[in-house]
């Protein structure tokens, strides 16, 4: 098999739209199949809710169940791989040698699948309500979500692009990281581990703080910002790195609010089980059902009127 990577690493080079669409594809094809043969009857199985919601739930635990196996799988290859790396622990080593860095096939394979991967959540996001119930159409931070896979495609490509592969790699893992712990979260309710869920959700809330609000600005954001302009006089495009990376970075704060009042929730009512990006406390499924069919969700009011 190691003939035909110098071919495959060839073909990518040359071709980036196309490699790009081809592992869009692959990363399409892994999550239906995965969702058709593992997750969904895994979630017939064990998914517990009320017999109205079930296929709403079934559907929204599989969806989590595919972001947990994807971003652990990625998060785990990632610092398997750049363990060694010295730019992992020095951000200087981010531009010392460009533009002249070697940029191994496993890295290039690792970027291309997480491409494809934003390009295909991308168009479940956009395409969900034609095809399925996708719950990741329903959340009220729609917009933000589609602006957030628009920024992380254009930074996979610009770093391709510019050779800033090394910063890229860093933002990836940062990135992945705590979305294992919302994904795993979020599939303990679904499933009715009452006990473990919102101990799993405290985990998120920190690691997200932690990788989000302190590592982004500390290793990624400061490096490209302030220290490029160190090793390069003129930096490819800086200011749009400076712009995509800044917006990310106001998607966090944002993201932060809501895990934060999450949170305070969870300390009052002692349950952290609603999605953080759900529409309301009702099930979002039902409002967009009525929506598609051009009609009004219609409002239960169970309180008795006085006589």
């Amino acid at each position: 098999m190691e003939a035909y990577l110098p071919a495959v690493e060839k073909f990518a080079t040359e071709h980036p739209i196309f490699a790009t669409a081809l592992a869009a594809f692959g990363v399409t094809f892994i999550r239906l199949a995965l969702t058709t043969f593992l997750f969904k009857p895994f979630g017939q199985l064990f998914v517990v809710s009320s017999a109205k919601s079930r296929v709403a739930t079934i559907d929204k635990f599989c969806e989590s169940a595919w972001f947990l196996t994807y971003y652990t799988t990625t998060f785990t290859y990632g610092i398997y791989t750049l363990w060694d790396a010295p730019w992992l622990w020095d951000y200087d080593h981010y531009w010392i040698g460009w533009p002249n860095q070697p940029f191994p096939f496993w890295m290039r394979a690792w970027y291309l699948f997480q491409l494809g991967n934003y390009v295909s959540a991308s168009l479940f996001v956009l395409l969900g309500p034609y095809f399925s119930t996708s719950a990741r159409t329903h959340h009220k931070d729609f917009e933000i979500m589609i602006v957030h896979h628009v920024v992380t495609v254009g930074l996979i490509s610009l770093s391709d692009w510019c050779g800033y592969h090394r910063v890229g790699s860093v933002v990836l893992l940062v990135h992945d990281v705590s979305d294992i712990f919302l994904e795993f979260a979020k599939c303990l309710k679904y499933t009715g581990h009452d006990n473990a869920k919102n101990p799993a959700f405290g985990v998120f809330a920190v690691v997200f703080f932690i990788s989000r609000l302190i590592l982004h600005p500390w290793i990624v954001l400061y490096p490209v910002v302030i220290r490029s302009r160190y090793f390069m006089e003129n930096v490819p495009l800086g200011r749009t790195w400076d712009i995509l990376l800044g917006t990310l970075q106001c998607m966090h704060v944002y993201w932060i609010y809501l895990i934060i009042r999450m949170a305070l929730r969870l300390a009052k009512e002692g349950d952290a089980g609603r999605d953080i990006r759900s529409d309301d406390e009702d099930d979002p499924y039902d409002e967009v059902d009525a929506k598609d069919k051009g009609k009004k969700v219609p409002k239960v009011n169970n309180k008795k009127k006085a006589q």
